[in-house]
C-alpha cells in the first residue's frame, strides 16, 4: 500500500467548526422547542437560543485550532497536532470504530412518532457533519498494561470530507472495523489526539 498523507489546517478545522454548529442547533432547537411548548414558557428557547449565538460568537473569535497531520503507511500511523507527534506501530492496536453519533440506525421498530421523528433528526444530522467534516475514526489501543485493563484508550484520527472512504480503507488494510455499540465508549476512556 502507498503511504496515504493529509492534514487539516486551523482554518479548516475552524470553518468546518462553525459550519457543524447551526447543523446540530437545529435538532437541539427541535427539543428546546418541544420543552418550551410542553413547560408552556419561552425562556427555555430564548435561553437556548442565546447560548447557541454566544457559542458560535466565541467560536468565531475565540477558538484556537492546532494544525493536524496524518500519514498512514504500512509501518503505521503518525499523527501531529500543532508540536506533538507521535507514530503508532499497527501491532499496538485491537480494532478501530468509525465515530457517529447513531449507534443503531434501524427506527423500524419505534412506534412513538416523535421518538421516531427524532431519531431520524439525529441520523440526518450525523449524515450532514460527516458531509462538513469527514469520518472520525476510533483506533482501539490493546491493553498491555494493569492501567490498560481499567482505562480503554483510542487514538482519534479525523479524515477530510473527500478523503473519509480512502482513509477507512488504508486502516482497514490492518486493522478490523468493529461495529460501534453503547458499551464502545462506557466506562474510563482516555483519548489521544482529539
Amino acid at each position: 500500500m502507498e503511504t496515504l498523507q493529509w492534514d487539516i489546517t486551523p482554518q479548516e478545522a475552524k470553518s468546518r467548526t462553525l459550519q457543524s454548529i447551526p447543523v446540530v442547533a437545529n435538532v437541539l432547537a427541535g427539543l428546546a422547542l418541544i420543552l418550551a411548548i410542553k413547560e408552556k414558557s419561552w425562556r427555555i428557547f430564548f435561553i437556548f437560543a442565546g447560548i447557541v449565538i454566544a457559542f458560535y460568537i466565541f467560536t468565531l473569535v475565540f477558538a484556537k485550532f492546532k494544525p493536524r497531520k496524518f500519514q498512514i503507511s504500512q509501518s503505521g500511523i503518525t499523527i501531529s497536532k500543532g508540536t506533538k507527534q507521535k507514530t503508532y506501530s499497527w501491532d499496538e492496536f485491537d480494532c478501530f470504530y468509525t465515530h457517529s453519533l447513531v449507534i443503531n440506525r434501524n427506527t423500524k421498530g419505534v412506534r412513538n412518532f416523535r421518538t421516531h421523528a427524532a431519531v431520524q433528526d439525529i441520523i440526518t444530522t450525523n449524515d450532514r457533519l460527516v458531509e462538513i467534516s469527514g469520518n472520525t475514526y476510533y483506533l482501539k489501543k490493546k491493553k498491555r498494561t494493569f492501567w490498560d485493563k481499567i482505562v480503554k484508550t483510542f487514538v482519534v484520527v479525523y479524515s477530510e470530507p473527500d478523503n473519509s472512504g480512502q482513509v477507512e480503507q488504508a486502516i482497514s488494510t490492518y486493522l478490523s472495523h468493529q461495529p460501534l455499540e453503547m458499551s464502545t465508549e462506557a466506562g474510563m476512556i482516555k483519548y489521544e489526539f482529539k
